[in-house]
């Protein structure tokens, strides 16, 4: 299972599911859901999380880049189309 941008920022931080969700006044499962990828944020909580984790939106929602082994061409995966 891949680790969400979110979690791994979250954890760098130092801060608990918990922790955050009341820095964003949202729920800790809220929080469980971005990033497991069940829910995703509204623009103003992706903001909020963005300004509280000193990051961008881009940075924590952004789909990832993936080098094609077998060509120079780069590829464009969502999350949620990853395996």
């Amino acid at each position: 299972m891949k680790v969400s941008k979110l979690r791994i920022l979250r954890k760098k931080k130092g801060f608990t599911q918990e922790q955050l969700a009341d820095l964003i006044q949202v729920s800790p499962s809220l929080i469980s859901k971005f990033e497991t990828g069940v829910a995703t944020p509204s623009l103003e909580v992706a903001f909020k999380l963005a300004k509280v984790l000193g990051a961008t939106v881009e940075d924590l929602f952004s789909p990832e880049i993936i080098q094609d082994k077998m060509s120079s061409e780069t590829k464009y995966t969502s999350p949620s189309r990853q395996g």
